[in-house]
C-alpha cells in the first residue's frame, strides 16, 4: 500500500470466491528432524500409485522415527473419516472400507473445498469438529494399501451437487485440484511456496534420500513474524489475566488491557502502512491470524480498524487471508458504528444477559456463519462457556 493511502470502505457482506488453485495450504505433516516428499503429483510413471486421475494433485509425506503429527492445513470441519482404530503393529493393511487409503479424515474448508489426509495410523478428531490450521488431527501411519508409513494428502473439489459419499476418492463427486503448500526448507529456514502444478515429479521407486526436507511454517523467521508473535502473546497474557482475575480484580486487569492495546495501535499502523495486509508468503498464516487479533481488539481506533477490513477483503479474495477472520472484523467494526452484525461474532452483557449484540437478518445467520467457514450460533455459545467459564444461567 502506497504511503498515505486509504483505501475507501464499503459494506460488503459477500467475498469473492478465489482460483482455489492459489489457495495456500500449511505442511500438513510436523515431525522435529523435517518432513521429506515420496511421492509427487502427477507421477504417471509406471507402477507409481500417483497415476489415477483421483490423485492427480496427491502428495505423499514422510517423517522418521517417531512417526510425525498429522495437522490441519487450513482451518475447516471435519466432514468425514474412516476410522478402524490404532494400528499396533509396522504396517497395517486391514482396510475394510477405506478404498485403500485406511484410516483416513476429510475436513471441509471455508471455500467448500476438502482436503484429505490418508493412512493414519491414529485419528484424534471426530466428524463435526472445528479445526484451526495447525491443529492435530491424527498420526503418520501405514494402514490401508499404504506399502510404508506415510501421508497420503490432496484437495479436491465437489463437483455438481452435494455428494451423499464425502470420501474425496468418490471421483465422479469430487475433482483433484491444484493447490499451494506453504513450508520451510532444511537449509536455510526461508518460508517457501510450493506450486504443486509445477513441482517436479518424484518417482517413488527411487526416492532420493537427499532430498531436501520440509518444516512446518511454525519454524518460519521473519522480523514482522516475530514482533507480532510478541504483541500476541502479550495481548493474550492480558485478556487471560482479566478472565482468571477475582471480581474485585477484573478492573486493574481491564486497564492493563486497554494500556497494552493502545500502545500496540501505533506499532500495528507503521506495519499496515509499510506492509498493506501482509501475505501468506510473508509472514505465513501464524502471523496473519496475530495481525488480524491484534487489529480486532483496536476498538478505540475504528477507523483504523475499518482501514484493515478493506485490506483483509482483498486478501480473502486472493486466498492470503482467512474468511473467518474477516467475518469477525466485519461485525466488529459494524458493533462499534452501532450497526447489526452480519455474523454473530460479537457477544456481550452482565452475567444473565450474555446474547449477540444485534444481528441483521438473523434468520440466515447460520447460512451466512457456514459460508465464513464459521460454526454454528449454538455450537458458539458452548465454546464461549468453555472459554470463559459461563455456565448456561449466564446467557440470555
Amino acid at each position: 500500500m502506497a504511503k498515505g493511502v486509504k483505501i475507501p470502505f464499503d459494506v460488503p457482506v459477500e467475498v469473492t470466491e478465489p482460483n482455489l488453485s492459489s489457495l495456500i495450504y500449511n505442511l500438513p505433516l510436523n515431525h522435529p528432524d523435517g518432513v521429506a516428499i515420496i511421492q509427487g503429483p502427477l507421477n504417471l510413471n509406471a507402477g507409481c500409485s500417483h497415476g489415477y486421475l483421483n490423485c492427480l494433485y496427491a502428495l505423499d509425506f514422510a517423517t522418521c522415527t517417531p512417526p510425525g503429527k498429522i495437522l490441519a492445513a487450513r482451518s475447516g470441519v471435519v466432514v468425514a473419516l474412516h476410522d478402524e482404530g490404532i494400528a499396533d503393529g509396522a504396517f497395517y493393511n486391514v482396510d475394510s472400507s477405506g478404498d485403500g487409503f485406511g484410516n483416513w479424515v476429510a475436513v471441509k474448508h471455508e471455500f467448500n473445498e476438502v482436503s484429505f489426509y490418508a493412512h493414519l495410523n491414529e485419528i484424534k478428531v471426530a466428524i463435526g469438529d472445528h479445526l484451526e490450521s495447525g491443529q492435530e488431527i491424527g498420526i503418520e501411519g501405514s494402514t490401508g494399501q499404504a506399502g510404508a508409513r506415510h501421508l497420503h494428502f490432496s484437495v479436491h473439489r465437489l463437483i455438481g451437487e452435494k455428494s451423499e459419499n464425502i470420501c474425496p476418492y468418490n471421483t465422479s463427486q469430487y475433482e483433484s485440484i491444484p493447490y499451494r503448500l506453504q513450508c520451510c526448507t532444511h537449509t536455510d529456514g526461508q518460508l517457501q511456496i510450493i506450486d504443486i502444478r509445477t513441482f517436479a515429479k518424484i518417482n517413488d521407486k527411487n526416492t532420493n534420500k537427499d532430498q531436501e526436507k520440509l518444516f512446518h511454517v511454525s519454524n518460519y523467521h521473519h522480523p514482522l513474524l516475530d514482533r507480532l508473535r510478541e504483541m500476541y502473546k502479550e495481548d493474550q497474557e492480558s485478556c487471560f489475566q482479566w478472565i482468571n482475575a477475582e471480581e474485585d480484580k477484573k478492573d486493574e486487569y481491564s486497564n492493563l488491557i486497554m494500556n497494552i492495546r493502545r500502545k500496540h495501535n501505533h506499532e500495528l499502523k507503521e506495519i499496515i502502512q509499510q506492509y498493506g495486509w501482509p501475505t501468506y508468503e510473508s509472514i505465513g498464516t501464524e502471523g496473519s491470524e496475530a495481525l488480524w487479533l491484534l487489529v480486532q481488539h483496536q476498538d478505540e481506533d475504528v477507523e483504523f480498524q475499518k482501514l484493515c477490513l478493506g485490506l483483509l477483503k482483498s486478501r480473502v479474495e486472493q486466498g492470503q487471508a482467512s474468511y473467518k477472520n474477516y467475518a469477525y472484523l466485519l461485525d466488529r467494526t459494524r458493533m462499534n458504528e452501532k450497526l447489526p452484525q452480519i455474523y454473530g461474532t460479537q457477544w456481550g452483557g452482565n452475567k444473565g444477559e450474555i446474547a449477540p449484540y444485534q444481528v441483521e437478518n438473523i434468520g440466515q445467520l447460520d447460512e451466512r456463519r457456514s459460508q465464513a467457514g464459521l460454526c454454528s450460533l449454538s455450537e458458539y455459545k458452548e465454546l464461549l462457556k468453555k472459554a470463559y467459564h459461563f455456565n448456561d444461567e449466564d446467557f440470555k
